[in-house]
């Protein structure tokens, strides 16, 4: 009987470390979507020694249009221009599916 529990408590830990991990993927690594971003946003100017940071939500429509759903961010300011900078630019859908909701940090920092 002690091994039958202990079988089922090791599953059921096993079971919630797997559901932890799951949560944890989801922010992006980089990559080449995540690259494209970034060239996107390479020339927004923000003020000198200041440093901003995004989650953005997004995914690739079937025309390869980065569709922005959701940008989290303290800066109402920079919440707006990571919006009007990403939304419906054409990229490259290299790594990620089309119509696939992935979400990817945005940090930007302006040099003094």
């Amino acid at each position: 009987m002690k091994a039958i529990t202990k079988s089922l408590l090791a599953l059921l830990f096993v079971a919630a470390v797997g559901l932890v991990n799951l949560n944890a993927k989801d922010i992006e690594p980089a990559t080449v979507v995540g690259e494209q971003i970034a060239q996107l946003m390479k020339k927004v100017v923000l003020p000198e020694g200041e440093v901003y940071q995004a989650d953005v939500k997004f995914f690739i429509n079937s025309r390869n249009e980065l569709i922005v759903l959701a940008v989290n961010t303290e800066s109402d300011a920079f919440e707006s221009i990571v919006k009007n900078r990403l939304s419906f630019k054409k990229v490259e859908p290299v790594d990620v599916k089309v119509n696939e909701v992935k979400t990817i940090r945005v940090k930007i920092k302006q040099p003094s």
